[in-house]
């Protein structure tokens, strides 16, 4: 692993004093920069030291720049992603623009969305972060959401999202819905969920632009459970005469049936 420079460590420690101390024996913050191109004031932003952050700024640390190499992600979508909130609150005051985009076109509420940071969405929703925005491939919020592998997913910022009309059953430019990504990624309570909010339909079953249903994006990623609920109820849609049962092959590990959060 490679060592963090001692700079960018007291960044992301807050350690105020120590930053201080290496500035004045000539450490420079404009320079210092991981092997990602992420600088301090990337550091304490995506660990919510907001006291660092005011003093990287005074020292001329511009809160508009994008790291180098890392999606050229800014402190604000550093931030957001980790759910800092005071510190976005903070950045924005300074920035002025809520939907700054990565190389890829997501905004920071996306990345909020997909790691479930439910706090930092609602707040940048008043912040009139456009809550419909399209990244590269043409994703919104909820395909973030859906995937459910953040650190703080939950199905309480699906029912966020949906009641502020993003659409779930919006294809991206694979033909995937928020359905066929949670299914990918095998979130047994997020397809529940979605089914239960209007994605029980064939359009949004409708296979991919490579021919593969939610179920069968499941099954390939070895959730075989989940594939055979998703077949059962693709099934009944298309109204076929055999009623497909998942084989008895052990698949991925998957999400049990009372884990719930909403």
């Amino acid at each position: 692993m490679r060592s963090l420079d001692p700079g960018l460590e007291a960044a992301r420690d807050g350690n105020l004093k120590e930053l201080q101390r290496l500035v004045e024996s000539r450490w420079d913050p404009l320079i210092a920069s991981d092997h990602h191109g992420n600088k301090a004031l990337h550091w304490a932003a995506g660990n919510g030291h907001l006291e660092i952050c005011r003093y990287l700024v005074q020292m001329r640390m511009d809160p508009k720049a994008p790291s180098e190499k890392h999606q050229n992600r800014c402190a604000l979508h550093w931030a957001a992603r980790n759910g800092q909130t005071s510190v976005c609150a903070y950045l924005l005051d300074l920035m002025g623009f809520v939907d700054v985009e990565t190389d890829g076109k997501d905004t920071p509420l996306m990345l909020a969305a997909w790691q479930g940071h439910l706090e930092t969405c609602r707040f940048l929703a008043t912040q009139r972060a456009d809550l419909n925005h399209l990244n590269s491939w043409g994703c919104n919020a909820m395909h973030k959401a859906a995937r459910m592998d953040g650190e703080h997913s939950s199905l309480q910022m699906l029912d966020f999202l949906l009641s502020n009309d993003v659409k779930a059953s919006l294809a991206n430019c694979n033909g995937h819905n928020a359905l066929h990504k949670a299914a990918s990624f095998g979130s047994v309570e997020a397809c529940r969920f979605l089914l239960l909010h209007g994605l029980d339909t064939r359009q949004a079953m409708a296979p991919d632009r490579e021919r593969n249903t939610p179920s069968s994006l499941a099954f390939a990623a070895g959730y075989h459970r989940l594939a055979g609920e998703l077949r059962h109820t693709e099934d009944v849609l298309w109204l076929t005469p055999a009623i497909y049962r998942a084989p008895e092959t052990p698949g991925r590990e998957e999400v049990p049936e009372d884990s719930a959060k909403i």
